[in-house]
């Protein structure tokens, strides 16, 4: 039988080993908080506030949208924070377990808390609103944030889709925007049409393309959802590459399109085709 002393001092050696983790059994949530993960974004070390929560590594939400040149302000009535940044609002609750961009939900693991007065969030989910990818190194203990460079595209492209899909699809779901969004990027890349948004929003080779630009709407400054869906389609999120045109059956004025070309789909108001 093992004397007291043995047992008294065998505990204590096996508590040291798990504080340092040299076991190599993996330390828990609880443990592992007692340290901070490192964040870098881009390489660099991030020199904000990180805070480690039930596994999941958190940021101020002002402190790193401000760090990005976006403007954070506090809704007082809904006890939102909203963060403007490149035309696009999202929102972030006290206690809210995904954002709000345009009108995209993102969903993210745990939820935002409230402390000393300060929002945090998942960074994962903030890194991503401003183009970041995360990855997690759970080794080095470090979340590695990746991108967040200019967009690879320019804000002439921005400001004129954002304008035809807003005019074009008012009333319309947010798939419905990207929709319409979708038609004018294939158009710039197929050899029937311009090669610039600009170009086959406001071409007229067989007449004019687009009603807006024949009624003005064009230039009516587009809504917050219609510019997230331009941005959405301009960093690759489209809907179809073979949609080239899109009508509304009810309010048509000729069916050319129906009838020469490929139907591919419906969405909303408006059936588009190849």
């Amino acid at each position: 039988m093992k004397s007291a002393r043995t047992t008294r001092i065998g505990a204590a050696v096996l508590s040291l080993l798990i504080l340092l983790g040299g076991t190599g059994t993996p330390v828990s949530a609880s443990q592992s908080e007692a340290r901070l993960p490192a964040v870098t974004l881009n390489g660099t070390g991030y020199e904000g506030t990180v805070k480690l929560k039930d596994g999941v590594t958190y940021v101020k939400i002002r402190e790193f949208s401000e760090s990005h040149g976006a403007k954070v302000t506090w809704d007082r009535q809904s006890g939102n924070a909203v963060v403007s940044y490149r035309g696009v609002n999202t929102t972030l609750g006290q206690s809210a377990s995904y954002l709000k961009r345009g009108g995209d939900y993102l969903y993210f693991n745990g939820n935002s808390f409230v402390e000393a007065e300060r929002i945090y969030v998942p960074i994962r989910a903030i890194g991503a609103v401003f183009g970041y990818d995360t990855t997690w190194n759970a080794e080095k203990f470090s979340a590695s944030l990746r991108g967040g460079s200019s967009p690879s595209y320019t804000e002439d492209q921005l400001y004129w889709l954002s304008r035809i899909i807003s005019a074009e699809a008012e009333g319309e779901s947010y798939k419905g925007k990207l929709a319409v969004g979708t038609v004018v990027l294939n158009r710039v890349k197929s050899s029937e049409f311009p090669n610039t948004v600009y170009g086959v929003i406001f071409d007229r080779k067989n007449g004019v393309q687009f009603t807006p630009v024949a009624n003005g709407t064009i230039y009516k400054t587009p809504d917050s959802e219609s510019v997230a869906a331009a941005r959405a389609c301009l960093e690759g999120g489209t809907l179809n590459s073979d949609i080239l045109f899109f009508m509304n059956a009810s309010i048509a004025e000729s069916f050319w399109i129906s009838s020469q070309r490929r139907y591919v789909m419906t969405v909303g108001n408006h059936d588009f085709y190849a």
